[in-house]
């Protein structure tokens, strides 16, 4: 998916504990509140680094011009 025209992206984690695991694992996931569509998702760890590299998927699939944060009247 390229030159998306998302215009409200939302970002989570939860916490995921597996059965017979000793560490819990964190799925994040970005969202379009209006579309529904999931441009970026991520199955690591709760880091700040982790959290930069799903904005950046994120940011290099809108399209050109676009960005999430701006105000619009739709």
């Amino acid at each position: 998916m390229r030159a998306l025209q998302l215009t409200h992206v939302q970002l989570d984690e939860l916490r995921l504990k597996l059965c017979g695991t000793a560490e819990a694992t964190w799925p994040w996931v970005a969202c379009d509140a209006r579309t529904k569509i999931i441009p970026a998702f991520a199955l690591g760890p709760r880091t700040q680094t982790l959290a930069h590299q799903l904005i950046h998927e994120v940011a290099q699939r809108l399209a050109l011009g676009i960005s999430p944060s701006e105000n619009r009247n739709e």
